[in-house]
């Protein structure tokens, strides 16, 4: 069975207004420890199980469903990549569908551009070969009309293509209406989103450090 052990150092969401204030909201898994699995013979079944035998809430199921919803499921990048001997300053467009399948729920609320990869640079990190990708991506949501473009760096293992780091930022742009038939307005709200998620072993553990920051 896949299984990992997720702590969250940080997780919360921050706000801005248009008058500069800032307001954060703590995620109600920071500073928590989560036992994450996926058995072969319930492949569509995450196992969900937080360090100490804690019950979890439902913000807390609810937050870590959504994030793991690929955990433990074939790669679509390393299916995509499989073969392919790329150099550096080269380009590639990853299709849509794959983005879709790396987004995960996320991709599939809404139409999803190809994913274009550039490989920046390699890198060794304490002795293990990483690639870093220049990455853009760029996703619609008809419901609301939002419209997101994301660019940053993903890190990956060659041999393996798993995701080590992934570093994002762009602006975001969501416009709806509201209100009753005979006085509909419509809101409109523009913003930046960053996105920073980490994977890390300590020493003499199995354990994968997730952060996120929005």
């Amino acid at each position: 069975a896949h299984q990992a052990s997720v702590h969250y150092a940080r997780c919360a969401t921050r706000i801005e207004t248009g008058q500069r204030k800032k307001m954060d909201s703590q995620h109600a898994v920071q500073g928590n420890t989560y036992l994450i699995a996926r058995d072969p013979s319930a492949p569509e079944k995450l196992l969900i199980r937080k360090e100490g035998e804690t019950v979890l809430t439902q913000p807390e199921q609810t937050l870590l469903e959504y994030q793991f919803e690929t955990f433990g499921k074939p790669n679509p990048l390393a299916h995509f990549l499989h073969g392919k001997q790329i150099q550096v300053g080269e380009s590639l467009d990853v299709p849509a569908d794959v983005a879709r399948e790396l987004l995960g729920h996320t991709g599939r609320q809404g139409r999803t551009d190809p994913m274009s990869l550039k490989l920046a640079r390699i890198r060794k990190v304490d002795g293990a070969t990483r690639a870093v990708f220049e990455t853009r991506l760029r996703t619609h949501r008809s419901e609301n009309s939002m419209n997101l473009l994301m660019k940053g760096e993903l890190e990956i293992d060659p041999a393996t293509c798993r995701t080590h780091a992934c570093r994002l930022e762009g602006p975001v742009a969501m416009s709806e209406y509201r209100g009753p038939s005979q006085a509909r307005f419509a809101v409109t709200t523009n913003g930046s989103l960053q996105v920073s998620v980490t994977n890390q072993r300590p020493p003499h553990t199995a354990r994968s450090s997730r952060s996120e920051r929005r």
